[in-house]
């Protein structure tokens, strides 16, 4: 797998050689997990209260500059909390809590601007983890691990090392920089991202910014113009067995005059 350097028009792309994977179970594990189909739409006038015929409260959502935007709260008719979410600009983003009848948690997952991103998780009643998913910045479903009620992993399918973001359009000489890695992280394990011995630099800054999330800054005024390639290795530890599993990679990207 390598990084490739794309000039996009806010970030450039750095992306593995990715197998867009179909998962085994493409919604659910839990025969009682549920996705809210929202009705809120993308504008208003005023915030909203929606109530079921019999009186108690179904959802409610504030409004801003013409956009549903804030908490979004939606509940069954026994008036337990079904879902809790976040819009901004209208467009569901951040963070979704999804529980059942009896108030457990039943589903965690993170969204932006509409569209599953990242971290995607399901729990059973006795709130063990029960599926974990993660999907990349294009919606793809890439990583995805199951468990039974006891905790026993049933299978994994997928690839763990997910892709990279190079936050600057060009890169020259000069410049500073940052590396998003991006890493499935169950939580069985613990994910560290480290770079390995190389000529080009000594010890950048790395920032585990999220779980899944390694941010590396680089710089370049000691680096010369030209292809650039610098080693890194993913470290996975499962936190009950202590087993260790490593993958290596490559952070590549180009650097041009500063002209």
């Amino acid at each position: 797998m390598k990084f490739k350097l794309l000039f996009v028009l806010l970030t450039v792309f750095v992306a593995c050689k990715q197998k867009k994977y179909k998962p085994r179970y493409p919604k659910s594990l839990l025969p009682h997990t549920y996705y809210v189909d929202h009705i809120v739409g993308d504008s208003c006038k005023e915030a909203k209260s929606v109530y079921y015929q019999e009186g108690n409260i179904k959802y409610e959502i504030d409004c801003i500059n013409g956009k549903y935007d804030g908490k979004f709260t939606y509940y069954f008719e026994n008036g337990k909390i079904r879902e809790q979410a976040y819009y901004k600009n209208g467009l569901k983003t951040g963070l979704s809590f999804v529980y059942n009848e009896n108030g457990n948690l039943i589903c965690k997952e993170f969204w932006n601007k509409n569209k599953l991103i990242n971290e995607h998780f399901e729990y059973f009643d006795n709130g063990k983890i029960a599926q974990y998913d993660f999907l990349n910045i294009n919606n793809d479903w890439v990583y995805q691990k199951v468990w039974d009620s006891t905790g026993k992993v049933l299978f994994q399918t997928g690839d763990p090392f997910i892709e990279g973001l190079v936050n600057k359009k060009k890169i020259k000489k000069g410049d500073d920089f940052t590396v998003d890695i991006y890493v499935a992280a169950p939580p069985d394990v613990i994910t560290d991202v480290k770079i390995l011995p190389n000529k080009i630099v000594s010890n950048p800054e790395i920032r585990k910014e999220k779980p899944y999330l390694f941010i590396v800054k680089i710089e370049t005024k000691d680096i010369e113009v030209g292809f650039i390639e610098i080693p890194y290795i993913i470290i996975t530890t499962n936190k009950s067995s202590k087993k260790i599993i490593n993958y290596t990679d490559k952070i590549s990207f180009e650097v041009v005059t500063g002209k």
